[in-house]
């Protein structure tokens, strides 16, 4: 029985060994360094459904607050801007233009009812004068005379308030016109500044990938709507993202420890915590027809390099066993 025991002491520490070195590879995980502030640029919608990239920060730089990050193809809206403001000032010449003529008729309207109403004014005197003092002939000629005076009268009236309708209805449509270009030309104005992005934050910019391509997009290609082109990552606050294969999901567990690595220098390591495990699988086309999860990694210990957003880290996940209790060795 001593002799079994002294074999097994012999054995333990090989045993150890092993479970060590297999333990130590028990999960390694693909990651990314992320900001906790970021900012995103994104392709906006104009007038169809892609828009050309003309200009952008280039990555890595390290940008301030009000700096222009990403400015998109802008002649086309340019010219249709100039189009619109030409088509203003003409609708507005052609207003005036219109309104004078108008309102001249109204000022001639005017004019011959203030001379058709002295005259029926002079003719109502005349008619006035009774019968007896004068022949037939000339008082009938008198109540003719006032008669056609009152119609002409009206009718002056009637003209006068059709020229003023007239140029009420024409200022109003004009007007309407004039406005519904100056909406056309202040959402095209909109448009037009939608197409230079500015920073809101200090921060680096970092490029945005081609969803269908899986490479970076850079200046002068064209770019679907809402495809997120740009971003500026703040350094503060840094994290890892990583992304655990559904296989390997009841490995990891939250306020795990886990030990990082950064691709570009992968001498220095660094420890790290699970911060949470996201319970929404997600499908990564680039990596087979396996769901992911996604984990969140506080970064515990900084290291002595400079972490920049969008860095490729390994993570490796490493659990806690009591050998001891594995092998069912008792002192």
């Amino acid at each position: 029985m001593k002799s079994a025991v002294y074999i097994m002491k012999k054995l333990l520490p090989l045993l150890l060994s092993f479970s060590i070195s297999a333990h130590a590879s028990d999960l390694i995980l693909s990651g990314k360094i992320v900001s906790g502030a970021s900012q995103y640029f994104e392709a906006p919608f104009i007038s169809s459904n892609n828009i050309q990239l003309e200009w952008m920060t280039k990555e890595g730089e390290t940008v301030s607050k009000g700096d222009l990050i990403v400015v998109f193809n802008t002649s086309d809206l340019v010219s249709e801007i100039e189009q619109q403001k030409s088509n203003l000032r003409t609708i507005q010449e052609q207003t005036k233009e219109k309104l004078l003529i108008l309102e001249q008729g109204v000022i001639t309207a005017e004019h011959d009812l203030a001379q058709l109403d002295l005259k029926q004014k002079l003719a109502a005197l005349e008619a006035e004068i009774p019968a007896g003092f004068r022949s037939k002939y000339e008082y009938e000629s008198t109540q003719y005379d006032l008669n056609k005076a009152n119609k002409l009268l009206e009718l002056a009236k009637t003209n006068l308030a059709g020229k003023k309708q007239e140029l009420s209805a024409e200022g109003d449509k004009q007007q309407l016109e004039i406005k519904r270009i100056e909406i056309v030309l202040t959402k095209k104005e909109t448009d037009l500044s939608r197409l230079h992005l500015y920073a809101n934050q200090d921060g680096t910019v970092l490029h945005g990938m081609n969803p269908w391509l899986g490479t970076k997009i850079t200046s002068g290609q064209i770019v679907d709507i809402q495809w997120r082109v740009a971003s500026i990552v703040s350094r503060a606050g840094s994290k890892v993202q990583a992304w655990v294969n559904e296989v390997d999901l009841p490995k990891v567990h939250q306020q795990q420890s886990v030990r990082l690595a950064v691709d570009a220098y992968p001498a220095i390591s660094f420890s790290g915590t699970i911060e949470k495990v996201f319970q929404q699988a997600e499908k990564k086309k680039d990596w087979g027809n396996a769901s992911y999860y996604e984990l969140d990694i506080r970064i515990d210990e900084p290291p002595s390099i400079d972490l920049i957003p969008g860095m490729s880290v390994q993570v490796s996940v490493i659990g806690h066993i009591n050998q001891a209790l594995a092998l069912g060795i008792k002192e």
